[in-house]
């Protein structure tokens, strides 16, 4: 899936770059191996790095992964919940994730959002690639058509709980206080969620709605 998921990565990036005059801090929360995290680094050369992921087995994939960039980079293993001890409030420019909030039930989703808007700074951005649950008959259809022409993953794995609907997303942003909420690519059952938190000087009126 590297491949097809490398482009809502880059449009996450791109759209935060079009919007902000200057980032300094990418934070990657449950980064995993770090594909996310470099993508941001290599866009902003001077940013600095945050990677959070429970795995310490991750943190060393993670390293060799970003090579070079890894002198920019703080490591923390920790837990999502753990995003506010490692990450001072209103210190973020992006906070980015991949593939890791489709394990959380939909309060624990809602507390990562909030954790995240709190941790961003004003008009800061959130960017979300995750699996989204699916109703029928549209989870069938994709199912079947994605055996097709995407080669099975051979790391499959169990999930504890439903996986949130795009609209939990929506409405757990919307209730962290995020104004400004869009889903701009979707494949299959993955999205990408981009959400900005209101700017310095925003009306909250004028801000854009969840959509």
């Amino acid at each position: 899936m590297r491949a097809l998921l490398d482009l809502p990565r880059r449009l996450a990036v791109e759209v935060a770059a079009a919007d902000l005059r200057e980032i300094t801090r990418v934070v990657d929360v449950g980064s995993g191996p770090g594909e996310f995290l470099a993508v941001a680094l290599a866009r902003w050369p001077r940013a600095a790095g945050t990677w959070i992921d429970v795995s310490p087995a991750m943190e060393r994939l993670a390293r060799s992964r970003l090579g070079a960039q890894s002198g920019r980079v703080q490591f923390a293993v920790t837990d999502l919940a753990g995003l506010g001890q490692v990450v001072p409030a209103g210190s973020a420019d992006l906070i980015v994730s991949s593939r890791v909030t489709h394990h959380l039930d939909v309060s624990a989703l809602a507390g990562f959002y909030r954790r995240a808007a709190s941790a961003l700074r004003p008009g800061g951005w959130l960017a979300n690639l995750d699996h989204v649950r699916l109703d029928e008959p549209w989870a069938g259809r994709l199912r079947q058509a994605r055996t097709r022409l995407v080669p099975a993953n051979p790391s499959a794995h169990r999930h504890d709980y439903p996986l949130p609907a795009a609209e939990q997303h929506l409405e757990a942003l919307a209730a962290a206080g995020f104004t400004d909420v869009h889903m701009p690519w979707r494949a299959f059952w993955s999205v990408l969620i981009l959400a900005r938190t209101p700017g310095p000087d925003s009306d909250p009126d004028d801000e854009g709605q969840a959509r």
